[in-house]
């Protein structure tokens, strides 16, 4: 995944800023993060009563992020744990299919850069 941010000033607000007392230095204008993932993982539907179904998934893994931010040329790698969650409900038959299902991920990265945080997270 690649993912690149961009601002003319900083990413911090000004409020967040002022009121923290964030140095100059650790204000940050710019980052590039790359993130190599690999999981592996299991999945299995239930079928009963002949036309439901209950679909459950779980995916582990790890990454290893590299990230390069602007606010006197950091770069840095770190490397986490991820897992994704999936489950569906449903019917189905010959004429009709009904189903509902939701997705659930968790990806640890925070990047500690002074007082601020940042963390992005996507599913």
């Amino acid at each position: 995944m690649y993912l690149n941010l961009k601002s003319d000033s900083s990413l911090i607000p000004d409020y967040y800023r002022s009121f923290y007392s964030v140095p100059e230095d650790e204000h940050i204008i710019n980052g590039v993060f790359f993130t190599y993932e690999i999981s592996i993982g299991y999945l299995y539907t239930f079928v009963f009563f002949k036309n439901f179904f209950l679909n459950l998934s779980i995916v582990p893994g790890a990454f290893i992020q590299q990230y390069e931010y602007e606010n006197g040329e950091k770069k840095a790698e770190k490397i986490a744990i991820m897992w994704l969650c999936r489950s569906a409900f449903g019917f189905n038959s010959d004429m009709f299919y009904a189903g509902m299902g939701g997705v659930y991920g968790f990806r640890a990265t925070q990047l500690n850069i002074g007082q601020p945080n940042f963390n992005y997270d996507m599913n």
